[in-house]
């Protein structure tokens, strides 16, 4: 099994990434972006260390799907709680959420 790891790079997948026409667009375009050099199929597990609201992570669990595997990360108590939250309301069953650490992912 490999793991797959998306991260802070959305910032810099943002730098390639000019002239989109909205924030939704430039969102939709990083997904693709990670979808392609993650490649990201059904059955892939991928971990979204730094999660913040979990949109990233959740349009990943979409593409992996049932057989794949997300782990959410995040440092931040508050948005701990709310992306749990959004598991929960959402029944996304392949996305688990991690309390990272400063030091360690907790992967």
């Amino acid at each position: 099994m490999t793991l797959r790891v998306a991260s802070f790079a959305v910032a810099l997948l943002g730098l390639a990434l000019s002239g989109a026409a909205s924030a939704e667009s430039r969102m939709e375009q990083e997904i693709r972006l990670f979808t392609e050099m993650l490649q990201l199929a059904p059955g892939t597990v991928v971990a979204d260390i730094g999660a913040g609201e979990g949109q990233y992570g959740f349009a990943m669990a979409e593409i992996v799907g049932a057989e794949g595997k997300v782990y959410s990360t995040e440092l931040d108590e508050e948005k701990l709680a709310a992306l749990k939250e959004a598991v929960a309301e959402q029944e996304l069953a392949n996305v688990e959420v991690v309390k990272g650490e400063y030091a360690a992912t907790a992967l």
